[in-house]
């Protein structure tokens, strides 16, 4: 993955120690180790809200965006919403 923002976070002391060791134990940074684990937490989360949308279109239930319209155009800015039937 070559697209990287940096983050800054403060951690736990123990999940600072568990790094550390893991860091020590397989020879990478402890940068790499937190990327690679935030980004499976990222893939996760993902792939559950892309199964709870299914879901839930399976269901009938509309979400939040589908009652806005510009939502899908992904601009926070435009999320207007749609005029009601008459």
């Amino acid at each position: 993955m070559s697209d990287y923002a940096d983050l800054r976070a403060k951690v736990t002391r123990r999940t600072h120690n568990v790094l550390f060791a893991k860091a020590q134990v397989s020879g990478a940074d402890m940068g790499e180790i937190v990327r690679e684990v935030l980004d499976k937490w990222a893939e996760n989360e993902i792939h559950a809200a892309t199964v709870i949308t299914r879901l839930a279109h399976c269901e009938g239930v509309m979400g939040e965006s589908e009652g806005l319209a510009g939502a899908s155009e992904g601009a926070p800015g435009n999320l207007r919403k749609r005029p009601h039937a008459s």
